[in-house]
């Protein structure tokens, strides 16, 4: 009889071309497997599977309407396999934006503990920091992403957490500012009043104003609970306190 309109064999056009993508993959992925690595064959291979995968259009250096690398956009999603196949295609695992921002400071913002790992397992730089010298634990602690808080203290300790951007704010500001009570608590555990009595150098607030100007009482009480006056008396740059802050 004649044969169903977008069908093949019998089969739907579609699960035909699924099964035909998914045959080329695997062979694709054992000719990956068998090619020595870091040679032109490997390379070749790895960057036909990022191109079926999504991860690149045409070439390994291209850049997206953002002005991101491959390498750096592919950290959005998070999908460690990707980021194992533009290794293997050539990528440059501290590529960078305009803005010096990089795959693992995308990873941070978003959370991705996993792909985090393997970037830096891969020698992605740890201290790496943006255009604003904001680096991944800022990226982290801004975003509320406390497991990679976690990781980034197990591999840069307490000199990671302490890092101001180039506007003088650590990371435990921005940290009060939205409410990351779980971050906070995690911060004051590891880096204590060093960390806690920092003030942004820019205009002089410290964690407890940003809590109080967001009239944000959890957080409040947890950090006159740890800081109590000598946090609370701190004055910013315009002569306000966090009580101040609160008022207003």
């Amino acid at each position: 009889g004649p044969r169903p309109a977008g069908s093949w064999g019998g089969e739907p056009i579609e699960k035909v071309m699924r099964l035909s993508d998914g045959l080329m993959n695997r062979q694709l992925s054992i000719s990956l497997e068998a090619a020595p690595a870091g040679t032109g064959e490997s390379r070749t291979l790895a960057l036909e599977m990022c191109k079926r995968r999504g991860a690149v259009i045409k070439t390994i250096d291209e850049r997206n309407d953002l002005g991101e690398p491959a390498f750096v956009a592919a950290a959005t999603d998070g999908h460690v396999n990707n980021l194992r196949l533009l290794l293997a295609a050539g990528a440059d695992v501290n590529s960078k934006t305009d803005k010096g921002v990089t795959a693992l400071h995308v990873a941070c913002t978003m959370g991705h503990a996993s792909y985090a790992r393997a970037l830096v397992e891969a020698g992605a730089d740890i201290q790496a920091v943006d255009n604003d010298g904001a680096g991944c634990a800022h990226r982290a602690s801004a975003g509320g992403q406390l497991d990679v808080l976690k990781y980034l203290f197990e591999k840069g300790g307490k000199d990671l957490l302490m890092v101001k951007n180039n506007e003088g704010k650590g990371i435990m500001t921005s940290a009060a500012a939205k409410g990351y009570l779980d971050i906070l608590k995690f911060l004051f555990d590891k880096c204590g009043k060093d960390l806690l009595l920092y003030v942004d150098d820019k205009e002089g607030q410290s964690c407890a104003y940003n809590a109080a100007s967001k009239g944000l009482v959890d957080v409040l009480n947890y950090l006159w609970e740890v800081g109590g006056k000598p946090l609370f008396d701190i004055f910013n740059k315009k002569g306000r306190t966090p009580a101040i802050a609160a008022a207003q």
